[in-house]
């Protein structure tokens, strides 16, 4: 049988279907799977769905597959969170599968906090105050408020009785209100006790809160309450200075300069009809404004710090809001420190020494302390005018004149101090007729201010009492300070300008009668200026009876030096009080020269 041909008995090939993709080309590229239950995007959003076939992928490479597209996710999130810019992602990103993978993600997309960064939060201050929070009871809250009223806010005068209430402090302000009750609890409890100790740290907590407001929001104007806070803590803190200098930069970005400005100008505009009536909350500000001035010329001129505000107007300007309908008693103490402290500075920018000649010539220290001297006395006078013409502080009118003079005499004091070491003598023994005048001066009106603080005054339904000595209870630090020196300054001055021993013994005395009232005050517990109060007195009572008896000549000289060298380190490095570096060192020439000659 005859095999048919090949070419007749084979059929022809069956040409291959050609395939016609349905994927998309975005489908294609990416060789996603795309069908009519799982559409891509790109399919959705035109209406139709795509079928794309491939090749099954090995379980391993596709496992592997899944792993990069998981690591690509992250480091594209973790781009986005640093403020990188990022590839568009695409519809690929995947399930995370793994338990490892799904704690990573919870991670990087954690919102950032205000400075960018993913791995740091910041910390919210506290909005619940002392009493929610269990520190201590509303009974106890409330009397420490009321005792931080009786006097504290004489020393950090930006508080409005009749608005700054209970009530109204805690609802405005959980951080403001700790601080009033915490300090009141010092002033009524004392420094050292259990209440204040617990207290104290609940004031180191806030300190930080109130920073890391103002830092966490430097584009929101700081509140009047925070800087009134801040200003709190600075008057009877450590780290004053530094606390103030933040509060006056609250200050200037809440714009209280500029409130004051706009307080000065309704005042002149005389043809409103409410004048001066509609801005209470202005005079609020220039309160809170000019006692960070006066805090800040104190710890400038006494605490030794740059000065970081001066007055170019003249200071006699805040006397234009002593006829404020909403000023208080409290408001004259403020502005007449305003004054005061502006005559401070201008005497003691005088006083610096020149840096050409080094130092100034007599006749140029005795112009300005002559002027100043002036300044000062027309200060005090007019001063208690304004005082004697407030109807509305009758009963705190014994006080509040007292007050001028003991600020009047501390004045006086720093300024022939300050004299003093503007002559560049330290050594009583080589100064002239002129410098030893102006310690002379100096030395009374320490002896002055020392007086003062022991008069009795009549207080309206009172018996007569030391109304200062049984107010340093709620005396900032810097008062503390201030009275010790004094007391140091005073005995110090009788030794060195050789006061007969009758008259050391009567400064002793009232050295003596002033330590006892502060014990009666209950004020013993504040430990550090008490110790040197205390060891003040007891070295110059030892310097003085030695030298009174003759035949102990050797150990009289030894106890003068002694008291003579005696720098409390408070002085040395919290404040810059003057005329600590005053000494006598006698020399007799002629006698040594002769000394050597016998020898010879």
């Amino acid at each position: 049988m005859e095999l048919p041909n090949a070419q007749e008995t084979d059929s022809p090939p069956i040409a291959k279907k050609r395939r016609i993709p349905k994927a998309c080309a975005s489908c294609r590229r990416s060789k996603l799977r795309c069908d009519e239950k799982r559409p891509c995007s790109r399919c959705v959003s035109t209406g139709n769905a795509c079928v794309y076939f491939e090749r099954p992928k090995d379980p391993t490479e596709e496992r592997f597959e899944k792993i990069e597209n998981a690591l690509s996710g992250i480091q594209e999130r973790l781009n986005v969170s640093h403020g990188q810019p990022s590839p568009v992602a695409t519809h690929s990103s995947i399930s995370f599968e793994d338990d490892s993978l799904a704690s990573t993600r919870s991670v990087v997309t954690r919102p950032p906090v205000a400075n960018g960064h993913s791995d740091f939060t910041l910390r919210e201050p506290s909005t619940t105050d002392l009493i929610s929070s269990g520190l201590c009871s509303e009974q106890d809250a409330r009397s420490w408020f009321r005792t931080f009223f009786l006097g504290c806010d004489r020393f950090v005068p930006v508080f409005d009785t009749t608005m700054d209430t209970f009530e109204s402090v805690r609802a405005r302000s959980s951080i403001l209100f700790d601080i009033i009750v915490s300090y009141g609890c010092r002033a009524a409890t004392g420094v050292l006790s259990r209440h204040y100790q617990i207290l104290y740290s609940l004031l180191r907590r806030h300190t930080s809160d109130l920073i890391l407001r103002l830092s966490a929001s430097p584009d929101r104007p700081p509140l009047l309450e925070d800087i009134q806070g801040l200003l709190t803590i600075a008057s009877y803190s450590d780290s004053g200075a530094v606390l103030a200098d933040i509060a006056l930069k609250a200050a200037v970005q809440a714009g209280l300069p500029v409130g004051l400005d706009s307080l000065f100008a309704s005042i002149l505009d005389t043809s409103s009809s409410d004048q001066g009536l509609a801005t209470p909350r202005s005079l609020r500000e220039a309160r809170v404004w000019y006692g960070l001035f006066v805090l800040d010329h104190i710890l400038s001129l006494d605490g030794g710090k740059p000065s970081s505000v001066s007055i170019h107007s003249s200071p006699r300007r805040v006397r234009a809001l002593v006829s404020h309908p909403e000023r208080t008693s409290t408001d004259l103490r403020l502005f007449a420190q305003v004054e005061l402290n502006a005559i401070r500075s201008t005497a003691r920018s005088s006083l610096t020494r020149d840096p050409v000649s080094a130092t100034l010539s007599p006749d140029s220290i005795s112009r300005i302390v002559n002027g100043t001297l002036l300044d000062l006395q027309i200060w005090l006078s007019e001063w208690q005018a304004i005082e004697f013409g407030d109807a509305s502080s009758t009963t705190e009118h014994p006080v509040l004149l007292l007050n001028l003079r003991i600020q009047h005499a501390w004045a006086v004091l720093t300024l022939q101090l300050w004299a003093l070491t503007a002559s560049g003598v330290e050594n009583i023994a080589l100064m002239t007729d002129s410098q030893r005048n102006i310690a002379l001066a100096a030395k009374s009106a320490a002896e002055q201010h020392l007086q003062l603080l022991l008069t009795n005054v009549q207080m309206p339904g009172d018996a007569p009492s030391m109304p200062y000595v049984a107010n340093l209870c709620y005396a900032m630090e810097f008062v503390w300070a201030k009275n010790a020196f004094c007391i140091l300054i005073v005995l110090r001055l009788g030794i060195l300008l050789g006061d007969p021993p009758n008259s050391l013994i009567q400064r002793l005395t009232e050295a003596h009668q002033f330590l006892h009232e502060l014990d009666k005050a209950g004020m013993g517990s504040n430990i550090s200026y008490m110790r040197i109060l205390a060891q003040t007195v007891d070295k110059c009572e030892r310097a003085v009876k030695a030298s009174m008896r003759a035949e102990e000549r050797n150990s009289a000289e030894s106890s003068d030096t002694d008291f003579q060298s005696f720098i409390p380190k408070e002085f040395m490095f919290e404040w810059d009080f003057p005329g600590l570096n005053l000494c006598y060192i006698p020399f007799d020439w002629q006698d040594l020269f002769l000394d050597f000659g016998t020898t010879a």
